[in-house]
């Protein structure tokens, strides 16, 4: 089954080698996608983040198990006094299955057709061309009387209406979607890891399924020897 999925890695604890330790493992991602026939593409790469896009037949069983700390026991490249250092890297893998969509039904809608308060002679201050609509199920609601016409009016109307509720409805979106991958990183720190790269010993030991696999394979994008 074809899905689409964005992983997110970012530098934690550990400085400069985190930073490195985020290219190291989008890289490792990377070859996982090529092992498997998989369309990937590198959204964003900076200082100490990378943002990756994959596209594929079970992308999400493939990396499904990436999410969380991942906790870095090495001597950095960078290192001259051979000191080992431990870095923490943080990963998120989010579903883009779907974008998200905002549908608004018209009888939810109620509509109000009072006098303009707008100086403008006679015809205005008679004709009801002033438009109110209410969003019944939120109270949200729009007063237009820019013209003369109440048809006009509440074309506007309607239009501001929808923009106030497409721009709540985005903002819970990307609210949900912050909060779900907070959920998965945790607070970024020791007390959350979910994996375990000693490199010094070419092991590394997933918290979570107990597994355990050589750093020369996960190297070669072989993550799934940790599932």
């Amino acid at each position: 089954m074809k899905n689409k999925i964005q992983i997110e890695i970012r530098a934690s604890e550990g400085g400069n080698d985190s930073k490195l330790l985020v290219e190291d493992l989008m890289n490792i991602y990377i070859r996982t996608c090529k092992n498997n026939d998989l369309i990937w593409r590198v959204d964003e790469i900076r200082d100490g983040f990378a943002s990756i896009r994959i596209d594929g037949n079970n992308v999400n069983e493939i990396f499904n198990n990436e999410s969380g700390s991942h906790c870095f026991v090495r001597v950095p490249p960078t290192e001259k006094n051979g000191r080992t250092q431990t870095s923490f890297v943080t990963v998120a893998v989010m579903n883009t299955q779907s974008s998200p969509t905002f549908t608004i039904n018209n009888t939810e809608i109620r509509k109000s057709y009072i006098r303009s308060s707008k100086k403008g002679g006679q015809n205005v201050n008679k004709v009801s061309s002033c438009v109110q609509l209410t969003h019944i199920p939120t109270g949200i609601q729009v007063k237009v009387q820019d013209t003369r016409d109440q048809y006009k009016n509440e074309q506007i109307a309607y239009q501001r209406l929808i923009d106030k509720l497409k721009s709540i409805h985005m903002d819970k979106y990307e609210e949900d979607i912050r909060n779900y991958r907070n959920n998965q990183i945790g607070d970024n720190g020791r007390g959350f890891k979910k994996r375990t790269y000693r490199l010094k010993d070419d092991i590394i030991i997933d918290h979570e399924t107990g597994k355990t696999c050589r750093w020369k394979d996960i190297l070669k994008g072989k993550i799934e020897l940790l599932k």
